[in-house]
């Protein structure tokens, strides 16, 4: 049975971007169809204004990167992109003798420009409220 490559065992915010080949004048032009890093959309931690985003990235995307991502694939106007990596978060064994640290991770704050807003869905407020609802009244029937 052939090994895997370490690569391919490794999850996709781990693994390395691919490279680009490099262009020669006379080749055809390289097309890349889809990207090759990924955004995750997070809640602020405090108010932000309604033209601010919060992104983590893949560890090797730059802000150009991030602008050009967001304009091209999504044509969302963007005025200004801030990036900045955050360490991992030290976690601990319950009964307290093992240390270790999760991985590091690239944030990105975007403005947006033209009169784009993004107000992040408040959609977990009315299923609890009806899990709420649901337990009182099942409470009140015992």
């Amino acid at each position: 049975m052939a090994a895997r490559s370490v690569a391919s065992r490794l999850p996709l915010w781990k693994r390395r971007a691919p490279r680009y080949p490099v262009y020669w004048p006379g080749n055809p032009q390289t097309r890349v169809l889809l990207p090759q890093f990924w955004m995750k959309l997070v809640k602020p931690k405090k108010e932000v204004p309604p033209d601010r985003v919060h992104f983590i990235v893949h560890p090797e995307m730059s802000k150009f990167d991030i602008k050009q991502y967001l304009e091209k694939i999504y044509k969302v106007p963007v005025l200004n992109v801030k990036v900045s990596v955050r360490p991992g978060e030290d976690l601990k064994h319950p009964r307290g003798y093992e240390i270790w640290r999760e991985d590091d991770f690239k944030m990105a704050f975007v403005q947006l420009g033209e009169d784009c807003t993004f107000e992040f869905p408040d959609i977990f407020t009315v299923e609890l409220q009806n899990l709420r609802n649901r337990w009182r009244t099942t409470r009140s029937l015992l």
